[in-house]
């Protein structure tokens, strides 16, 4: 007995949880930034390791939001809260989407990122840049006539999936969502043992998908080593030098968004105030890391459920919602470009303008919903057309410095979905203050 008791107390010095402690994967990550900065060869060698391990986080996640979304639909139809629901996420997702542009709008206009920037430098890095002839090609190409549709109409357009399978194998989220919320509704409607069956079915595809992910997850030091150093490779000095306010202001702008996310979190889940931020550092972690917020969805949904207590079905539902429609990070983030480029161009708003911003940002960010790369900043034209601004002169910039900002702007997105869905969803009757560990 004595010797049984001996092995389990060895074992657990060596738990695989150990790879996931958070000196360990900040120490991946400063190994990362060194290797980039200083062996440049070393970095190249490494960068597709790291695609590789987002390509294994990215392989469980349009399973987990097709099963996650119809399922939770599906439960809640068969509720008696599913009117309440549907208020409380118009009310809460309409709110923070204001609340967190009018806050990037006051951060641009106090931190005045635009202001003292050499146009010199700016010029020349703009004309010097290898980007410049294919941003010619993008935004001067002949489009398809049958493309050349207003815009809210061609957004409409593009979210129906005309083939499922097809949706599936090129990771469109947003025509997955529809269909899994179609999907969902179909089945919730239904009050027969085949919808129950169904229902159960999503339910174990959910759960399976999500072991899987948790295993790749302890490859995390490694994946997040090889991202990194691949990232801090691609950054240029002279261009990172010229944006450095905007960066900074950028960056502070999103530390106080966090900081009020954790404290909103705090309130509504009822535990103490350092097992919430424990509970939270997994999802930041990948999302910083991966630069990709659904790879963090199974991390983000057990932080809410399993740790924090927050019901199962709601949150499922809703925090791939704020990640697939919502968009904070790239609302923030286009809010501060708006005023940097006001600023840079000696533009006045005045009230009007402000409240053209704030409608047009919010829109912006919403219609990055499955859109990636230069196709991501080139919505920033669907607020600056209006005020008269231009975009392609200054877009050169915004791409160049992307790879420093998108791991920032992608926590803001899962941090603030995860916010939200803590607003929405019923908080937790009790909690033991204490976290859950998994075991692969």
């Amino acid at each position: 007995m004595q010797k049984k008791n001996s092995e389990k107390t060895t074992r657990r010095w060596f738990t695989w949880d150990l790879l996931l402690n958070p000196w360990l994967v900040i120490a991946s990550m400063i190994l990362g930034m060194y290797i980039g900065a200083c062996h440049g060869k070393l970095a190249v060698t490494l960068a597709p390791f790291g695609r590789m391990y987002v390509s294994l986080l990215k392989m469980c996640v349009l399973p987990i939001l097709l099963s996650a979304v119809a399922y939770s639909i599906g439960g809640l139809l068969r509720s008696h809260s599913t009117k309440r629901y549907l208020k409380r996420m118009l009310a809460v997702f309409g709110i923070t989407l204001v609340l967190t542009c009018a806050f990037g709008l006051a951060g641009g206009a106090i931190g005045r990122p635009g202001i003292g920037i050499d146009e010199g430098i700016l010029g020349r890095i703009i004309d010097d840049s290898p980007l410049a002839p294919d941003l010619e090609i993008f935004f001067f190409q002949l489009n398809d006539p049958a493309e050349q549709l207003p815009g809210l109409l061609k957004f409409f357009t593009s979210i129906i999936p005309a083939n499922i399978f097809y949706s599936l194998t090129n990771d469109m989220n947003l025509q997955v969502l529809l269909f899994a919320i179609i999907l969902g509704f179909a089945t919730g409607l239904m009050s027969t043992v085949h919808s129950e069956t169904l229902l159960s079915l999503l339910d174990a595809v959910f759960k399976v998908f999500s072991k899987i992910i948790r295993w790749i997850i302890y490859a995390l030091p490694f994946g997040l080593c090889c991202l990194m150093a691949d990232l801090i490779n691609q950054i240029g000095t002279e261009i990172l030098l010229s944006m450095i306010k905007f960066i900074v202001v950028f960056h502070v702008c999103c530390i106080l968004v966090l900081f009020i996310n954790t404290i909103v979190i705090w309130k509504r889940s009822g535990s103490s105030f350092t097992h919430v931020m424990s509970a939270l550092k997994e999802p930041i972690i990948l999302a910083f890391g991966t630069r990709n917020g659904f790879a963090t969805l199974p991390s983000a949904l057990d932080a809410l459920h399993e740790k924090l207590n927050f019901d199962q079905t709601s949150t499922n539902l809703l925090v791939p919602l704020g990640l697939t429609i919502c968009r904070y990070g790239n609302v923030l983030y286009f809010a501060v470009a708006v005023m940097f480029i006001t600023q840079l161009y000696e533009a006045s708003l005045g009230f009007s303008g402000m409240a053209m911003a704030l409608v047009g940002t919010i829109l912006a960010g919403m219609a990055t919903s499955g859109a990636t790369g230069v196709v991501i900043l080139s919505m920033l034209a669907i607020v600056l057309d209006p005020l008269n601004l231009p975009l392609d002169a200054v877009l050169i910039l915004f791409i160049a410095i992307d790879p420093i900002v998108e791991p920032i702007r992608t926590v803001i997105t899962v941090h603030s979905s995860c916010s939200a869905a803590s607003m929405i969803a019923d908080p937790p009757v009790e909690t033991d203050g204490g976290g859950s560990s998994s075991v692969p």
